[in-house]
């Protein structure tokens, strides 16, 4: 079952890849514009952007000591997030604004301000974006500077009123100790004296007091103020961040080969042409018997409507023998010796399938007759070089006229000349006797037959065969249409053996068709060739039949 599976996979893998080939161009094309016009939009529309960046440091309170604690660390990095928000401040921008001489217009900024607190350190990154280099710089260091500046007078002024009421206390101190200094100097009283010698004391003791505080109050001021640097200014940018050439071509190249390739896959998705066997069995529940590849053309560059006998060792040749082994073994207790090959539409090239299976079976030893009943559109005629009349439509008044092609195992029945009313014919007792004549005469009848939905003549037809092959062309024949063909010939008794898939294209069924048909192939192929699997002759009119037989293959 896993081997299975990976089979299955890898089908699928192939056909993606398959599809990509396929639309190759496609995707270079889309991929060379997207990249040519980024190109030239970044070179030539987009004007250039460049950048300046200054770094502060943030040394939280308390971590002045003459130790790091991990915890100032931690301190330190949610300090620097909150200030990296307060220098993007409406307040802190009107005020660099103003310095810089610009009106306090936020909505029209000259520049663009970035600031980023950098993750698991102390450290706060300003970036500056403007089309003018010196401009950028000039925002970074004024920003910098404006916001160390104005967080060190917020955090002077935590501590100001505090040292303001202690300085006055002091200097009141020092006039009350200056006043008495004064008054021992008039006095001569030796009690007044030492009574002024003690308030002098308490006053000085007082004043001692005082200073001490004030210079605690310093320590505490310097221990408990974050402090701020600048440790990298920022410096005129030379060369632009924006527009980057490279990256944008790089990423509208990819961009474009993606678009193309969703693209494909949805143009194959909604494609509703035929172009796997197992599409056909899903639709309609038929076996396909044989899968005829389109065959390469010739040595000059033509291409041949009974490859079968001209180039016997081809692939294509070889798929005709594999058919003709499939319908000898479909029905083994009763053989088809009558068998009419059609299709839904004209141009899916029952005609040359009709045409070479007849020449496969005659190969084999077997007696063929092959019958031109499309009386539409007759081409067996044109293939094989005979002329239109002396054919089928004389042959039901009793005029037949057979004629043998290559050896005498193969015998060609013309659609004779044209008549007015096909279905009747067709459907007939002379025609049943015909038919009847032929099988006695021959091992196989294979039978052009009419497309099933051109019209009601095959449907006649259908009460004097054995089985129908239904051709349906690679990339050609609508599924609804063939769907529909099979649907209507069952719906009138007409006997379905399975289906033909024709002109399949050489890269389209992967490594293992490569494999045969080089085992199979006349010449020797270049490298090249075996690579891309095109051909790179030119198309020319076919010379031998090259009625629409040929073209139904090419």
């Amino acid at each position: 079952m896993e081997q299975k599976e990976l089979i299955y996979e890898e089908i699928d893998l192939l056909t993606y890849l398959q599809i990509v080939r396929k639309w190759l161009w496609l995707v270079l094309l889309c991929a060379f514009i997207g990249a040519i016009s980024a190109y030239i939009v970044s070179a030539k529309l987009m004007r250039p952007i460049y950048q300046a960046e200054t770094i502060l440091i943030v040394q939280p309170s308390g971590g002045s000591s003459g130790t790091l604690q991990y915890q100032d660390v931690l301190l330190g990095e949610r300090i620097s997030r909150t200030y990296a928000e307060i220098i993007k401040s409406k307040y802190l921008l009107e005020r660099l604004l103003t310095k810089l001489g610009y009106p306090p217009n936020l909505e029209k900024l000259p520049f663009n301000v970035s600031v980023v607190a950098v993750r698991d350190s102390q450290l706060i990154k300003i970036g500056v974006e403007s089309e003018d280099p010196k401009l950028a710089a000039e925002v970074a260091n004024t920003l910098a500077q404006l916001f160390i500046e104005d967080q060190a007078q917020k955090q002077v002024e935590r501590f100001a009123n505090l040292r303001s009421s202690i300085e006055a206390q002091i200097a009141r101190l020092e006039e009350d100790i200056r006043k008495i200094s004064e008054q021992k100097n008039e006095i001569k009283d030796q009690d007044l004296l030492r009574i002024l010698d003690q308030r002098l004391i308490s006053l000085q003791d007082m004043r001692t007091r005082l200073l001490t505080q004030l210079y605690e109050l310093g320590l505490t001021e310097a221990r408990y103020i974050d402090v701020i640097n600048q440790i990298q200014k920022a410096e005129i940018p030379k060369n632009p961040i924006k527009p980057n050439k490279l990256l944008n071509t790089i990423i509208a190249g990819i961009l474009g080969a993606m678009v193309a390739i969703i693209g494909a896959f949805m143009a194959e998705y909604l494609n509703t042409k035929i172009k796997e066997p197992e599409q056909i069995q899903k639709i309609t529940g038929l076996s396909v018997l044989g899968n005829i590849f389109e065959s390469e053309p010739n040595s000059k560059g033509q291409g041949d409507s009974y490859i079968v006998m001209d180039r016997p060792r081809s692939f294509t040749a070889e798929s005709f023998r594999i058919l003709r082994g499939n319908l000898e073994f479909i029905q083994v207790d009763h053989p088809v010796q009558v068998l009419a090959i059609t299709s839904p539409g004209p141009g899916e090239g029952k005609t040359f399938v009709a045409l070479n299976l007849a020449l496969a079976m005659a190969q084999s030893g077997k007696k063929v007759v092959l019958v031109d009943a499309d009386l539409y559109r007759p081409q067996i005629h044109r293939v094989f070089g005979f002329p239109r009349n002396s054919g089928l439509s004389e042959a039901l008044i009793g005029k037949v006229n057979l004629r043998k092609f290559g050896n005498e195992n193969l015998i060609i029945l013309t659609a004779g000349r044209p008549v007015p009313n096909p279905t009747d014919l067709l459907g007939s007792q002379q025609m049943g006797k015909l038919v009847a004549s032929l099988k006695e005469m021959a091992d196989v009848v294979i039978m052009d037959a009419p497309p099933v939905l051109s019209g009601a003549a095959v449907l006649s037809l259908g009460k004097w065969v054995d089985g129908f092959l239904m051709v349906a062309a690679w990339g050609k024949t609508d599924r609804s249409a063939f769907a529909e063909a099979v649907n209507l010939a069952r719906q009138n008794g007409l006997k379905i053996l399975g289906a033909v898939l024709n002109r399949i294209k050489p890269q389209a069924r992967g490594y293992y068709y490569y494999y045969y048909y080089y085992y199979y192939s006349e010449h020797k192929k270049s490298w090249w060739k075996k690579l891309f699997g095109r051909r790179l002759s030119s198309a020319e009119p076919q010379g031998k039949g090259s009625g629409e037989a040929a073209e139904d293959q090419g």
